[in-house]
């Protein structure tokens, strides 16, 4: 006798059955969801494989539930919410990029850099690490990241758009007659979306952030000096 999903409790619970055992499948074999799509083929072998191994087989609708949480997984490796600019407002009022004071180091790689003295360096905003640089009568606003910095505020570009993707919420259908609400969080954890962003923050995405954080420099990177960025 198949089982109906009769209500949105019992297939809030489907989800969060299936949900684990793809988390468990992809760290066991350490898979991306888009080959997990092509292994796990709607009514291929594979796919019947796993919802009899797991007492799944007899559900009504049970596959409806499984592709959906393929799909949303496939959609965030392939960026289907991760692009940078779905979240440009969230940097649109820093004031500060929140990094540690900058040492003598700093001013060094930029003198090197400028071919210029310590003297002609000053600190303008301690905060974010931007400098003076006076040459010859011309006077450079810049500011510089080290490894560390950028590693901070990648982290933080992470943590920004992770709050963003948990607190995306969606609807889906099993049939006409139940329709039902979901949140991201609900089918992923923090640490998942975390996972899918380890590699999505690169050195495009760090540079768009620097300018859209200062629209009054409009900073853009010139150049790179023994690991430090350096944007002018």
């Amino acid at each position: 006798m198949r089982r109906k999903i009769s209500n949105t409790e019992e297939a809030n619970q489907y989800y969060s059955i299936i949900n684990k055992l793809i988390d468990n499948y992809i760290d066991e074999w350490k898979i991306k969801p888009s080959k997990l799509r092509n292994y796990f083929k709607r009514g291929g072998r594979a796919f019947k494989s796993f919802l009899e191994k797991n007492g799944l087989s007899d559900i009504d609708n049970i596959e409806v539930v499984f592709n959906d949480i393929i799909d949303d997984r496939q959609a965030l490796e392939f960026d289907g919410v991760l692009k940078f600019e779905s979240f440009s407002t969230e940097i649109e009022d820093y004031t500060s990029l929140g990094l540690s004071n900058p040492d003598f180091e700093y001013e060094k790689i930029l003198a090197d850099y400028y071919h210029t003295s310590i003297g002609h360096i000053s600190v303008y905003d301690k905060e974010n690490h931007i400098f003076r640089v006076k040459d010859f009568g011309v006077t450079r606003t810049s500011l510089i990241l080290s490894k560390e910095d950028i590693e901070k505020i990648k982290k933080d570009i992470r943590s920004s758009i992770k709050k963003k993707i948990l607190d995306l919420k969606t609807t889906v259908s099993l049939g006409e007659e139940i329709s039902i609400p979901l949140k991201i969080s609900q089918i992923y954890s923090g640490k998942q979306i975390n996972y899918f962003l380890e590699n999505k923050i690169d050195s495009s995405i760090l540079v768009k952030y620097i300018h859209a954080a200062f629209p009054n420099n409009n900073f853009t990177l010139k150049g790179e000096l023994n690991g430090y960025l350096i944007f002018e």
